[in-house]
């Protein structure tokens, strides 16, 4: 159980987080703490949405964030569009190690 000077249980663990986001902010203009839908987190740009996705690319050693384009022609050749958000500090999908996540795949796509 978490335990800190915000108290203990869920109620203190939102605090904590609460707080530790506040302080990302201030200590690293233009950017925000996320934790992602499969538990990992890091720091991305600040304007990354929910549902924004993030991209490594093979041989590459930063995560980008991505930006699926929301129009009716989002499919090109089989290929999904995306806008370019940033790059970010994902834990645990530094320097390759997204390739073990099992899970994780290749896939082409189109960044306009």
């Amino acid at each position: 159980m978490l335990k800190s000077r915000f108290g203990t249980g869920k109620r203190a663990a939102k605090s904590a987080l609460d707080s530790f986001r506040v302080q990302i902010g201030a200590t690293l203009p233009g950017r925000k703490f996320a934790i992602g839908g499969a538990g990992y987190m890091g720091l991305v740009p600040a304007v990354t949405e929910p549902g924004d996705v993030v991209a490594v690319i093979p041989s590459g050693s930063i995560p980008y964030i991505l930006r699926m384009i929301d129009d009716t022609d989002t499919e090109t050749d089989g290929v999904s569009r995306y806008r370019f958000v940033g790059d970010s500090y994902i834990h645990g999908m530094m320097y390759g190690e997204v390739l073990e996540i099992k899970g994780a795949g290749m896939k082409d796509i189109l960044i306009v």
